[in-house]
Order: C-alpha cells, then sequence, then structure tokens
C-alpha cells in the first residue's frame, strides 16, 4: 500500500490598507458634522496549499484526522494554523462526506477573528466546490416560540467561490468548519476531476482581523 504524502505550501499574504479619507462632501438638504470619525479595520489575507498525494490510499477510519503543517501569515507571525481532515467524515452522521476544518494552533492572543474559505483545486488549478460557513436565523411562530429551524450552522455549496461574510470567533486549540465538506463518492468519482493523479489539493484562504484605528477630527 502506497502511504499518503502531504505536501503544503504557504501561496502569500497581503495587507489590506486604505487612505484616510477627507471627510464626505456636503450636499445641500443634508445634516452637517462638525465632527467626524474614521475607522480602519486592517486585515492580512494570506492562503495556504494542501496537497495530499495518494489519496484513494488513506485508510483512516471514521473519525480518525489528517493534519497539514503549521502555516501563519509572515514569518514573524506569533499565530499558528493548520488544516484538519477527516477522510471519512468526523462521526456517523458524517460518514459518507470529508470533513475539513481550520485550526488555530497556538496564540499569543485570548481570541483573533477571521473569516476563511476553503476549495478544492482541479487538474487545472481552478477552485472548484468553494465551501463558507453561514448560520440560519432561528424562527419564531406567532406565540414567540421557535420553530423547527434551529438557527444552527449550516453549510452553503457553490461553484462561484463565495466568500463568508461572518468574522469566526477562534481561540487557542479551537477550529472552524464543516463535518460535511464534500461526498466521499463525488470526490472520488473520476469524472469530476477533483482527484488528478489521486492528488487531493485543497486550498485556504484566511482574513484575518488585525487592529483598529481611529483618526477623529
Amino acid at each position: 500500500m502506497l502511504p499518503a504524502v502531504s505536501d503544503c505550501s504557504r501561496v502569500g499574504s497581503s495587507m489590506a490598507v486604505s487612505r484616510v479619507p477627507s471627510p464626505p462632501p456636503q450636499e445641500a438638504n443634508t445634516p452637517v458634522a462638525e465632527n467626524w470619525c474614521y475607522t480602519q479595520v486592517k486585515v492580512v489575507k494570506f492562503s495556504y496549499m494542501w496537497t495530499i498525494n495518494n489519496f484513494s490510499f488513506c485508510r483512516e477510519e471514521m473519525g480518525e484526522v489528517l493534519k497539514s503543517s503549521t502555516f501563519s501569515a509572515g514569518a514573524n507571525d506569533k499565530l499558528k494554523w493548520c488544516l484538519r481532515v477527516n477522510p471519512k467524515g468526523l462521526d456517523e452522521e458524517s460518514k459518507d462526506y470529508l470533513s475539513l476544518y481550520l485550526l488555530l494552533v497556538s496564540c499569543n492572543k485570548s481570541e483573533v477573528r477571521a473569516k476563511f474559505k476553503f476549495s478544492i483545486l482541479n487538474a487545472k488549478r481552478e477552485e472548484t466546490k468553494a465551501m463558507e460557513m453561514q448560520f440560519r436565523i432561528p424562527k419564531f411562530d406567532k406565540t414567540g416560540r421557535r420553530g423547527t429551524d434551529s438557527g444552527a450552522p449550516s453549510v452553503q455549496f457553490s461553484s462561484s467561490i463565495p466568500q463568508s461574510q461572518r468574522a469566526y470567533r477562534f481561540v487557542q486549540g479551537k477550529d472552524w468548519g464543516f463535518k460535511k465538506f464534500i461526498r466521499r463518492d463525488f470526490l472520488l468519482d473520476e469524472a469530476n476531476g477533483l482527484l488528478p493523479d489521486d492528488k487531493l489539493t485543497i486550498f485556504c484562504e484566511v482574513f484575518l482581523h488585525v487592529c483598529d484605528y481611529r483618526l477623529a477630527l
């Protein structure tokens, strides 16, 4: 039996920084402010690619896990992350799926907030089967009682590579992700082209909240 080999690399990082704008121009019949404040939220974007070679030979049982090497936004970043995969699901409910999570391995802060996106790269290195986390809003009847929708996390599945609009709270040892990321039979079907040369390549983008600063005039 061939061993499963993982090839890991950090693709790159960037920081979104905007020029501090001037106060908005005043128009007729609009409120006039004597003072104003501008708050800049600094976000670091970085990405990571994980290739698992000979994926179809993975013999992990349900609940068993593969982990990537650790990665960060830069060489001096104290936050260390890794990806966690359960090739045969996390539990009985997800045994027919591949489970995928982003884990904060080490952290020098009490908590951090980040958005993230997972996708699988096909033979052309194109992003496919992107996943984001969304939360259902609880439904209530006329009496105020909660309906059948529990408000638990749900999965959005799309080929248009969406990006989550919610920043998630991470503490050291905490992970967020998808128990039912993709069905195993769909992933293993050669016609879908997601395992070229029996290699599973997962692409992860992280948008990390760094800090805020305010300019008041």
